[in-house]
């Protein structure tokens, strides 16, 4: 089974998962948890997740959580060996007329990466990193910062949650690695939602979102298993009781991976 996990989350937010799973591989997206890397992007996190998995492990099990549900989706597109089965937690994964006014169009994101990415870059070493992570330093440090944002993702948020995400921000260079990844899914080409639509066309895909969610509401997936629907895709939508981060609160969660 291959863990996924969310956006400024690490491989501890499956923690609590661990007592249920026999044979797993929960890797950190580079840029979070306690890995560093010099190239950011879920391009580059699917390939070497890919790459570890494709030589190890012939039938696999893909589960994601919110932005790691478009990483297993990415992994899929180039995995070679037998897929199990594939669930999306809360997937942060939109159809493309639902972020219209967030998008940027194709041409504009190849302009930017190849033309001005290079000037960002000198920019953004000579004045705009000093200042932001020196910010983002003060803000993350904040106890009071994690548990306030937890809240809208958690329905208790006790300190053992706190410092399972607190704990990999206040390792040096998280400041960095983070606004490097930020900076990679606008210069990304996002077809997320294309990766959902054609791993539906081969896969059973079985999503599972918290009725309560408050960061990704429940409509959004009952909308994506619709669409994906509509192109003869095949989609399960099982509704659980919780909000964004249920799967590390509720108990038999693996049950839903099966």
């Amino acid at each position: 089974m291959v863990l996924n996990h969310g956006f400024g989350a690490s491989c501890l937010s499956f923690k609590p998962l661990l007592p249920q799973l026999s044979s797993f591989i929960i890797p950190d997206l580079p840029g979070f948890g306690y890995t560093r890397s010099l190239t950011f992007g879920l391009n580059h996190g699917s390939k070497i997740i890919n790459s570890l998995i494709s030589t190890t492990h012939k039938n696999v099990q893909f589960v994601g959580h919110s932005l790691g549900c478009s990483t297993s989706l990415k992994i899929l597109k180039e995995f070679k060996g037998n897929v199990k089965s594939i669930t999306l937690i809360s997937p942060a994964i939109f159809e493309p007329k639902c972020r219209r006014l967030l998008r940027v169009p194709r041409n504009l994101k190849k302009l930017v990466g190849l033309t001005f990415g290079k000037v960002f870059n000198i920019v953004y070493y000579l004045t705009l990193k000093p200042f932001l992570i020196i910010t983002l330093r003060r803000i993350v440090s904040s106890t009071k910062f994690w548990r306030n944002g937890l809240k809208l993702a958690f329905e208790n948020v006790n300190e053992e949650v706190l410092e399972r995400y607190r704990l990999p921000s206040l390792y040096a260079g998280w400041e960095s690695c983070i606004l490097k990844f930020c900076w990679s899914r606008f210069t990304e080409e996002n077809d997320d939602f294309e990766n959902l639509v054609e791993a539906s066309l081969k896969y059973d895909v079985r999503i599972v979102h918290g009725k309560g969610d408050r960061i990704v509401k429940i409509e959004n997936s009952r909308r994506l298993k619709e669409v994906c629907e509509e192109r003869g895709g095949r989609v399960e939508v099982v509704e659980v009781e919780g909000g964004h981060c249920w799967h590390e609160e509720s108990e038999g969660v693996v049950e839903y991976f099966k």
